[in-house]
């Protein structure tokens, strides 16, 4: 599961070329659900991601994490 702080997440909701969470109730349900869902997928035994940092990084933790958890 990818997780960002809700700093992050408003300012990447601010920078997108669509409309979807631009509206204010809109970003009010977004942060709603992001409110709770990085407990629920760790309930779920996801692994947790940090996606505030360089997608390179992000990317790397992926595929390094996907190998290390494979059959």
């Amino acid at each position: 599961a990818l997780v960002a702080d809700v700093p992050t997440l408003k300012q990447r909701i601010a920078a997108r070329t669509n409309e979807f969470g631009k509206a204010p109730e809109e970003l009010a349900a977004i942060l709603r659900w992001h409110a709770g869902y990085e407990a629920a997928y760790r309930r779920f035994g996801a692994v947790i991601i940090d996606a505030t940092r360089p997608l390179g990084e992000v990317v790397d933790e992926i595929l390094t994490t996907s190998v290390q958890r494979s059959p």
